[in-house]
């Protein structure tokens, strides 16, 4: 499961924070079930920092690569607090590179890494690297690549593992009447049962 946030900016009214930090665990809940792996990308618009030690609380959150700048804003403890109960992991903070800065503040003209990539423990072996890039659109935020390493789903049919289900061919012009309807209800519910 992928999915991507817009965190509130640091102008945004505590109680506001607050809802929709509640609104997206609940999100992420649904999401985050034992055998299901889930990342999320998004612009945290809070800076996380990085731990060297292995004995940190935030170890397990937070690696020790990315802005090492002690930032703070009222969002941290509630980013914090996030990853620690779904027991997601920043990916960016474990590779290291040259920058890690993803948004410019033009009237300041500071940097700052506000994007991550988040995932649980099932999704972090599929992950070989996430890093800033520079995608040439002008912007205040860098983009943050992602490289995935996806297995493919083994076939199953009654249960029996690499048996490959019977192929059949479907005359559609000379299905007619009756036929041509019953069929067509089979392929429309298979559809729906895929998309679900």
């Amino acid at each position: 499961t992928v999915l991507t946030a817009d965190h509130p900016h640091s102008g945004t009214k505590d109680d506001v924070i607050e809802e929709y930090y509640q609104a997206f665990d609940d999100f992420i809940s649904k999401h985050n079930k034992a055998h299901t792996a889930v990342t999320i990308g998004c612009d945290a618009n809070c800076p996380l920092r990085t731990t060297t030690d292995s004995n940190d609380e935030d170890s397990e959150i937070i690696g020790r690569n990315g802005d090492t700048l002690k930032r703070k804003n009222k969002s941290n403890n509630h980013l914090r607090n996030l990853l620690h109960k779904q027991q997601l992991r920043a990916t960016n903070t474990d590779y290291a590179h040259k920058r890690y800065d993803t948004f410019y503040h033009f009237s300041t003209r500071t940097t700052i890494q506000l994007d991550y990539f988040f995932a649980t423990k099932n999704a972090r072996p599929s992950i070989h690297a996430v890093k800033r890039v520079s995608n040439g659109v002008e912007s205040d935020h860098a983009a943050v690549m992602l490289k995935l390493h996806l297995q493919k789903e083994k076939i199953t049919t009654n249960g029996y593992e690499g048996s490959k289900p019977k192929r059949s061919l479907i005359k559609w012009r000379e299905l007619k009447g009756d036929e041509a309807s019953t069929y067509a209800g089979i392929v429309q519910e298979n559809l729906q049962k895929q998309c679900e």
